[in-house]
């Protein structure tokens, strides 16, 4: 169902057929004379002149947002892999208090009604940062679905693992309560990493973001912009869900022709996208 309804190719979108893609990882970025550089999946280089860059290379985060330079036919065998998984098992526990954490437990039901999903998450209630409502409906429908919900469990994370990969063994707490177990658990621990190794780091905050006022273009550079989850524009980084990729594009057209540049006012909370 996932694979119908979102595995869309890019010439199924009428507003790209004016648009040339390129897949290939990147690998650096030259400001001086304005071209950025990239690998194809042979190993060719490949180099990208631009009067404008908009960077949105987003992050890495569990064991379905990865960097990874992939074929159709890769794709298809990782969300096929995933699922098999998943459907052979007869319990699930899913770690984690943020969205991907509460929409992976509440989606699980619609597939496989039988299994026991049990949802652990560090504090009293998963979503500290949406408004407490968005999480009152949701608990009512996911206490509904039979999913367990357990508040107050911070998993003990396996040295060297990097939660980006569905396990079997025992969980542990460091809040002191018995290890859990299941045939499958998935981590959604909020381990984001954002892709941006392929800056400069004088372009990033501590933490890897690309630093960005709120007009979005990159301190320092009149034609560089960053939007979505790699740009640091508030905690949740909530640029690209609040509308500003038209506002983005405003700025670009901006920057090239001498206009005024419009700026990007962040959500004081968030009511959530797996609400809607």
């Amino acid at each position: 169902d996932w694979a119908r309804d979102n595995w869309i190719p890019f010439e199924k979108f009428r507003g790209l057929d004016r648009v040339r893609t390129v897949q290939a990882a990147l690998t650096g970025l030259d400001l001086e004379n304005r071209t950025v550089h990239a690998e194809t999946v042979d190993g060719s280089p490949v180099t990208e002149p631009f009067d404008a860059l908009v960077i949105s290379t987003g992050v890495s985060n569990g064991f379905w947002r990865r960097p990874t330079l992939q074929s159709a036919d890769d794709v298809a065998a990782d969300l096929k892999t995933a699922h098999d998984r998943l459907a052979a098992a007869h319990s699930v526990i899913v770690i984690g208090g943020g969205a991907a954490a509460v929409s992976t437990a509440g989606n699980l039901p619609t597939t496989w009604p039988d299994k026991r999903i049990d949802l652990y998450f560090p504090h009293e209630r998963p979503w500290l940062e949406h408004h407490p409502r968005t999480w009152e409906r949701l608990q009512r429908r996911m206490t509904g679905l039979g999913i367990g919900l357990h508040g107050g469990h911070r998993a003990v994370i396996p040295d060297g693992f990097g939660c980006d990969e569905i396990t079997s063994e025992p969980v542990q707490w460091s809040t002191g309560q018995p290890p859990a177990t299941a045939d499958a658990v998935i981590w959604a621990v909020g381990r984001v990493r954002p892709n941006t190794g392929w800056l400069a780091p004088e372009m990033m905050d501590a933490q890897g973001f690309v630093k960005v006022p709120p007009e979005l273009r990159v301190c320092g550079h009149e034609r560089v912009f960053a939007v979505g989850d790699v740009a640091a524009t508030d905690p949740l980084r909530a640029s690209a869900r609040a509308g500003a990729d038209g506002m983005l594009a405003h700025n670009v057209r901006a920057a090239l022709d001498g206009g005024e540049l419009k700026t990007y006012t962040p959500p004081k909370r968030r009511w959530g996208s797996v609400l809607g």
